[in-house]
Formats: C-alpha cells, sequence, structure tokens
C-alpha cells in the first residue's frame, strides 16, 4: 500500500495499479490462510471481516487508478412491477494498461442478467442505436474480452422488473395522527432511503506483477435513470425528486410505484406517469450511491 501511495504521490495514476494488484493478491492470500489457523473462531472472524473491507478498497482503488468508469443506465426513471426495462451496461477504459473482461451483467432484474460487451465504435443512442439519417447500415457489433486504452465496451439488453419487487418508499412510518414514527424491521438506519436493488456489474482481471497469476477485480454500480434537463420526460425539474435521488450528473435511481399507480408500463420513457403530487406520497427513490 506505501508503495501505491508512493507512485501515486510522484507519477501518475496508473503507475500505482501493479502494487494495488500486488495489495489485492497478498490479501486474497491471507483470507485464504486464514482458515487454517488454529486460532479461536471469535477471532477469526474480526480478522476475517477486517480482510474482506480491505479487499473491497483494493478492487475500488484499482479501478479508479486504472481510469475505468462503468455506467448502469435504464431507459425509464419510473417503474412497475412486471415492467420491461432496457438496460445499457457501459465500460470505459481511460488508463495505460488493458483490463480484460470476465464477465459483465446487470443484477435486481428478472431472470438472467449476463450480458456481452461490444466495441463502442460511434456515436450510439439509447439501446445500441446509431440515430440520425444518412449514416447507412450500422455495423455489426463487435465483442470485446478485454479493454486497451480509450476503448469502451457496451451491452444492451432488455430486462423485467420482478413481479415481487418492493416499492420504493421510505423506511419510517407515521401511523394515523400519532406522534412518533415506527421503522421498518430491515430499517438501513444512516441512509436517506433503502438502498437500490438494481446494479450494473463487471468482473475485470488485472495481472500480478512478476508471475502469471490474474487478480479478478469487481465493479458495481447503481442503475441510474439519466435524462436531459428541460424534457419532460419524467417531469419538470421540480418533480426530479418524486422519483428518484438525482445526482450532480443529472441521473436518477429508478423509482419503484405499485402497478395500480402508473398510467402505462410500457417503459417508454414518456410523459404517461402517475399524477406527480400522488407519486410524491406514494414512492421514494430506490437508492443513493
Amino acid at each position: 500500500m506505501r508503495a501505491a501511495q508512493q507512485r501515486f504521490d510522484s507519477s501518475t495514476d496508473d503507475t500505482a495499479v501493479a502494487p494495488l494488484v500486488s495489495g489485492l493478491h497478498s490479501v486474497r492470500v491471507l483470507r485464504a490462510q486464514l482458515r487454517a489457523l488454529p486460532m479461536e473462531e471469535a477471532g477469526k472472524f474480526d480478522i476475517e471481516f477486517r480482510l474482506r473491507q480491505k479487499e473491497r478498497e483494493f478492487q475500488q482503488a484499482i479501478i479508479i487508478a486504472n481510469g475505468l468508469r462503468i455506467d448502469a443506465l435504464s431507459n425509464d426513471g419510473v417503474v412497475v412491477p412486471g415492467q420491461d426495462v432496457r438496460l445499457s451496461l457501459i465500460v470505459a477504459n481511460n488508463g495505460a494498461g488493458e483490463v480484460a473482461i470476465r464477465q459483465s451483467r446487470v443484477s435486481g432484474f428478472a431472470g438472467d442478467g449476463s450480458c456481452k460487451l461490444n466495441q463502442v465504435t460511434g456515436q450510439q443512442g439509447f439501446g445500441g442505436g446509431r440515430g440520425g439519417r444518412g449514416r447507412g447500415d450500422v455495423p455489426p457489433p463487435v465483442p470485446v474480452s478485454s479493454l486497451k486504452r480509450d476503448v469502451a465496451g457496451r451491452c444492451d439488453v432488455t430486462m423485467k422488473i420482478p413481479p415481487a419487487a418492493r416499492v420504493s418508499e421510505p423506511y419510517w412510518h407515521r401511523k394515523g395522527e400519532e406522534g412518533r414514527y415506527t421503522f421498518d424491521a430491515d430499517a438501513p438506519f444512516g441512509l436517506p432511503f433503502r438502498p437500490t436493488e438494481f446494479y450494473g456489474e463487471v468482473t475485470l482481471g488485472f495481472p500480478v506483477p512478476g508471475g502469471p497469476a490474474v487478480e479478478e477485480g469487481f465493479g458495481a454500480v447503481p442503475v441510474q435513470y439519466r435524462y436531459s434537463g428541460g424534457r419532460e420526460t419524467i417531469g419538470a425539474a421540480d418533480r426530479a425528486g418524486a422519483v428518484g435521488a438525482r445526482d450532480a450528473g443529472g441521473r436518477d435511481h429508478p423509482g419503484l410505484v405499485p402497478a395500480a399507480n402508473s398510467a402505462s408500463g410500457d417503459g417508454g420513457g414518456r410523459t404517461r406517469r402517475p399524477p406527480w403530487r400522488a407519486a410524491r406520497r406514494a414512492i421514494g427513490p430506490l437508492g443513493g450511491e
């Protein structure tokens, strides 16, 4: 870790990748050895807990230092159980080293969310189309198993919201005119809303310095709904809070409403939505980052 910090301070970000991968490898070796050590189970549990945290931190640091960006986008900001949703998972490599793609998928939806990344070769619209007039035929997709510098991969899939998906709402409730709130049994205290169940996930491969081994790094980002400011895709700007937690990039995490509250379940991303005042009372964001 000290070597990675020194390289980060004195050189470029991507020079820190090699010592970070070595650190990740060492943590995983130690976790494997821990299971065979003759010590109390309580002590093993405490050490294992801290090593899992360190393993996640190493993976996050490797992705950042390597200049990787992962985005998972939805075509709809308000969804209902059983609705089809078009999703795009995008991975871009802005770092100096080539990165292997072991697996890519979306999770939290009904069915298998695995998808194969294809190289991004031009300005693509949502769902993979290039759009515009006079562009001619769209070239066939080129699958990628690794990403070199300044190369992006993308997959577009249509998934279904699970029929039993939980409605997005606050985890605290007040019954009638009672002067107190009650909390759900699984309330995520410390968070403004319950974390989202919908994620884009990518498993990446990084070579271990000094040997043929490859360490896998896992990156996961919440599915977000991205829209441009002036267009009425989910309502006016002052209504954005009714459907999701908007971040600085103009993205919202999709909010789940009961099917009876939606005027349309076709996932078209248009203005066919429940009245915003009713929606504001009925739903909340699926989660924040």
